[in-house]
This record gives C-alpha cells, structure tokens and sequence, in this order.
C-alpha cells in the first residue's frame, strides 16, 4: 500500500487483468490501472503461459464497501478511549444519525493501552460533547483486539502512535482497514490528546471535521 503498486504474476490461459481487477477490489482497495509487462515464462513446449503486471495507484476504498456490504463497521481508535476516540465515536453517530439512515452503519470505539479500562468518558471531554447537544451516557473503556480486525470496515487511529499500536496488536494491516482520522479530511496532522493539551475545543474541531469527512467519503460511495 506504501507504493500503491502490486505486481502480480499469473497464467494467461487461466486469469485475465480484468479478473485480477474484480478480486482486488472485492478487499475494498480501488484499482485506478493495469500495466501489463512483456516478461512471460514459458512452458516445455514453448509456448506462453505466464504474463506479469503492475496494478497501480491502489487505495483504500470505503465507497466500494457499499457494493459488497449492507453495514459499514468503523472502530475509532485512541490511547485510552475515554476522550478521542469516544468523542470520535458519539459525533459520527450523531452524524449519521442527522444524515440517515443511522442502521448502515455501526460505531464503536476502543483503546490501545488497558489503562482506564471499564471507565467512563472523561468528564471534560463529556461536557464538550454535552455543549452540542451530544450524548455518551453508557460508555465504558474498553481495549481494542486482533479480533476487531476481522469484525470492523474501518479502524480509524487518532495520531501516529495509536496507529502504530493498532497494527502490533491486530498483527499489521492486511486488508487496508488501518487510517488515521484527519487523513480523511486530506489532512496529516494527528488529533492533538486533550489529556495532555487540554485543549478540548480543538480536539472537537478536529474530531468533527475528521467525521464530517468520512461521511462524505462513504456517502460518495453509495
């Protein structure tokens, strides 16, 4: 994904580009070309049965989730998950909740460390959420497993640390479900931890325009 190019080696007479196209994309990775290369091996009777190419400009794909699920799962990722990722999570409910129809989607949050496991928003970042009319009764920490890899769409990471964690503990990143939040928003930056910069207004500003983003992105997709 790094380089956003795979070279793939196959039998003429068993696939096609095309076919390569359709599997890749059935990951939810968009294939935006094919380059096939003039190298090909041969059989004993000399005649061609391989050909390479380079699938190019791959990338993540949410929009083509739609084609292929009924509910797109996102799993919002942070530290501790009682500010960011919790905030990420009740904003982006109460997004889709607004837009409609709230059922395509499940939102869910979690931490990479076990430090404020079982406990519940921290308050100030539960008041921030309270002054926009937002909601985060019932939350409590918990932390994030390589089984959330299989079971979300999406795991969105709220800076470059989380993000490195989130990959040892779902044992890398296979498939592409691996983000950071403000990449969405055609940012780099990371989502600045108020628990430390106390700063709970740009965090929101931050968190919501990272969500607003990813609607955007999903609902372009339908």
């Amino acid at each position: 994904m790094k380089t956003q190019t795979i070279t793939v080696t196959f039998r003429e007479d068993k696939n096609t580009t095309e076919n390569l196209q359709k599997a890749i994309e059935k990951l939810n990775i968009e294939v935006k070309g094919i380059e096939e290369s003039n190298t090909s091996a041969k059989t004993q009777a000399g005649e061609k049965c391989e050909k390479s190419c380079n699938i190019k400009h791959l990338r993540r794909n949410t929009g083509l989730m739609r084609s292929y699920k009924k509910m797109i799962k996102i799993l919002f990722v942070c530290h501790g998950n009682i500010c960011r990722s919790p905030m990420a999570e009740f904003i982006m409910k109460d997004l889709v909740q607004k837009a409609g129809p709230a059922a395509e989607f499940h939102i869910e949050s979690a931490a990479t460390s076990r430090e404020e496991i079982g406990n519940p928003v921290y308050p100030p970042a539960r008041r921030k959420l309270a002054e926009h009319g937002i909601s985060c009764a019932g939350h409590a920490a918990r932390q994030l497993t390589k089984r959330d890899y299989d079971t979300f769409d999406l795991l969105i990471g709220m800076d470059r640390a989380n993000l490195q964690n989130m990959r040892r503990i779902c044992g890398g990143d296979p498939e592409g479900k691996l983000s950071l939040l403000l990449e969405h928003a055609g940012r780099s930056g990371d989502v600045a931890d108020p628990w430390y910069t106390g700063d709970f207004e740009a965090t929101w500003r931050d968190v919501l325009e990272g969500c607003e983003a990813l609607l955007k992105e999903l609902r372009r997709g339908k």
